[in-house]
């Protein structure tokens, strides 16, 4: 409805909604292509309102999942709170709501995933991903570059398809963004 694609083009996982090959980028995509990003960047984010001033740090969740979990997720959101970050888990919310709270962030860490695919809307953010120690590179960096953001992955430990955080390189990139 947002962009005005109909219910049928609108595709539900684990309870996220998605725009169906729309946001999911082709294995052949490379992290600088942006030209296939850009119009769907443009014709949603022309359809919102001017978001109000930044401020927000932001946590993007994914605690409904049964996979890619944080094992020391308790820590981790205590650990974030303590450094004024909100918590959204976008299955809990509209994807106009999804869209506002990236919009109106300077800050968006979130463990790789579906759940990342709405950083597109995001500008001028440092966007922080937590990933397995054995990735690199993936389509949430070329989502999350289209709007000339700061893209960073902290390794992460990974056991089965969950990750564990290093709470020290959190602390570490965080850090590095007051720079």
């Amino acid at each position: 409805q947002l962009v005005g694609v109909e219910d049928a083009r609108i595709r539900t996982t684990t309870r996220h909604r998605t725009l169906t090959g729309t946001v999911m980028a082709k294995p052949s995509v490379s992290v600088e292509d942006h030209a296939t990003y850009e119009p769907l960047r443009g014709l949603i984010a022309d359809r919102l309102p001017t978001p109000p001033p930044r401020a927000a740090r932001l946590f993007i969740d994914r605690s409904h999942v049964r996979n890619r979990r944080i094992t020391n997720r308790a820590e981790v959101v205590r650990f974030l709170r303590m450094h004024d970050f909100t918590i959204i888990d976008p299955a809990g919310l509209t994807v106009e709501e999804t869209v506002q709270h990236i919009r109106t962030a300077d800050i968006i860490v979130s463990v790789y995933g579906a759940n990342m695919a709405d950083v597109i809307f995001a500008d001028d953010v440092h966007i922080i991903e937590l990933t397995p120690s054995w990735r690199s590179g993936s389509v949430y960096e070329t989502l999350g570059t289209c709007g000339h953001n700061t893209y960073s992955r902290i390794p992460c430990a990974q056991r089965g398809g969950d990750i564990t955080v290093d709470l020290d390189a959190l602390t570490g990139e965080l850090r590095s963004t007051e720079d």
